[in-house]
């Protein structure tokens, strides 16, 4: 019988300009590497430089459709299809962009001594293929939701697109807890990704996103995603308990790897 080997990955995932990617190069570190609990690491950006051409395309031909029907060069009902049509292509291209991190492992060059060694470390993942094209898809509520409305939108997203696994999948939510009154979130203007930068400059889209995203807390805090499972969700404050001040990628790599490490 060949063996099997099971991937534990974890999604890094939380709004724009809250310190996914800053975070995951400082996990990168020796200091880190080297105490984890799994043999062998790997570190996934998501979407891949392979996906991103076709996602800018799509995204290309969704703006077109917005435009025609704004101008009334095309019937609602040609209007909704269209768009439908390209948030599934959007969501399939994304799904499949990181399906390696839902296969599980049978080429025995990745087994090492322990059958549960490998773990993966994603920058992005699924969730934020619910966050910003699922969320947007004809017939799902576009306005701000309450947690048992994104509890419900999120299981609907997870069972009909998430291939099935035998892999231990975990989502990690960087919290922008900042008080509003004390601390603000540095913009990053140097995006260079099309389809990024589109969503980057709108706002009502960014605040729907950050609604969902602190649902998603809320619905930790109150343990209720366990009707997620097998999927597992944590999330980590990135400013302290008043927000006023932010933690450092330090601090934010050391709970992260307390999670991963299931440190209580």
């Amino acid at each position: 019988m060949m063996n099997v080997s099971k991937r534990h990955v974890y999604f890094i995932e939380g709004g724009d300009n809250v310190g996914k990617t800053t975070t995951i190069q400082n996990l990168k570190q020796n200091k880190y590497i080297e105490s984890i609990r799994f043999n062998r690491v790997r570190f996934s950006k998501y979407p891949t430089n392979d996906a991103t051409n076709t996602i800018n395309k799509l995204n290309t031909l969704y703006k077109e459709n917005e435009v025609r029907y704004k101008n009334q060069e095309v019937k609602e009902s040609e209007y909704v299809r269209t768009k439908r049509s390209i948030l599934e292509s959007l969501i399939n291209t994304m799904i499949c962009d990181m399906i390696s991190s839902f296969d599980t492992l049978y080429n025995e060059k990745y087994v090492l001594t322990y059958p549960d060694d490998v773990l993966e470390i994603c920058d992005r993942g699924f969730l934020s293929t619910y966050l910003y094209q699922y969320r947007d898809m004809p017939g799902v509520q576009k306005l701000i939701l309450n947690i048992d409305t994104e509890l419900e939108y999120l299981k609907a997203f997870i069972n009909k697109y998430l291939p099935p696994t035998m892999n231990d999948i975990n989502v990690i939510i960087l919290n922008n807890n900042a008080n509003p009154l004390l601390a603000n979130i540095i913009m990053d203007d140097t995006e260079t990704i099309e389809y990024k930068k589109d969503f980057d400059n709108n706002i009502e889209l960014q605040t729907r996103v950050n609604n969902s995203l602190n649902n998603i807390v809320r619905l930790i805090q109150q343990d209720k995603v366990y009707d997620l499972l097998p999927i597992k969700f944590y999330y980590i404050n990135i400013f302290n308990e008043t927000g006023s001040i932010r933690k450092s990628p330090d601090e934010i790599c050391e709970e992260i790897k307390a999670i991963i490490n299931k440190e209580e």
